[in-house]
Formats: C-alpha cells, sequence, structure tokens
C-alpha cells in the first residue's frame, strides 16, 4: 500500500471514529439528559453533536470518493505501463 493510500485509510478512520463518537454522546443525550448535569442546555448539544455527525459523515464520504479514485487510477497507471512492455 502506497504512502498515499495509507494516509487516506488513516483520515477515513479518523472521521469513522469522530463519527461514531459523537453518535454515542448523542445517545446518551437522547437516553438521559438529566445525567449530563454540567451542560443544562441539552437542545444546543444535541444540534452541535448533529453537526459534528453531519461533518464527520462528510468528509468519510470525501475521502471514500478519494479512495475509489486512487483505486481507478492506480489500475489506469498499472494498465497503461502494461502497454509499454509490449
Amino acid at each position: 500500500m502506497s504512502i498515499g493510500m495509507s494516509t487516506l485509510k488513516a483520515a477515513l478512520s479518523h472521521f469513522e471514529y469522530e463519527s461514531r463518537k459523537h453518535r454515542a454522546n448523542l445517545m446518551v443525550y437522547l437516553s438521559n439528559p438529566a445525567a449530563v448535569a454540567e451542560h443544562p442546555d441539552v437542545v444546543g448539544e444535541v444540534v452541535k453533536l448533529t453537526q459534528l455527525i453531519t461533518e464527520a459523515e462528510d468528509n468519510i464520504e470525501t475521502l471514500e470518493g478519494f479512495i475509489e479514485n486512487w483505486y481507478q487510477n492506480d489500475e489506469n497507471v498499472s494498465s497503461s505501463m502494461r502497454g509499454l512492455d509490449d
């Protein structure tokens, strides 16, 4: 695996983690908002977490597109290089 692909996959893992973390926090607020006493604005926190989830999911989608293109370009380069060997 190339350095570029390793970097893309590491970034993808980061945003997948962020999405799961924010979803877990959102579930805590929704299941028991009284348990989070230091945040009196539960609605505001739900809005904030929803925005963070959306941002992480958008980044995941973007990176998946880059990864797909990377593989397609790699196949095209490999195919064109095979043609040079003839």
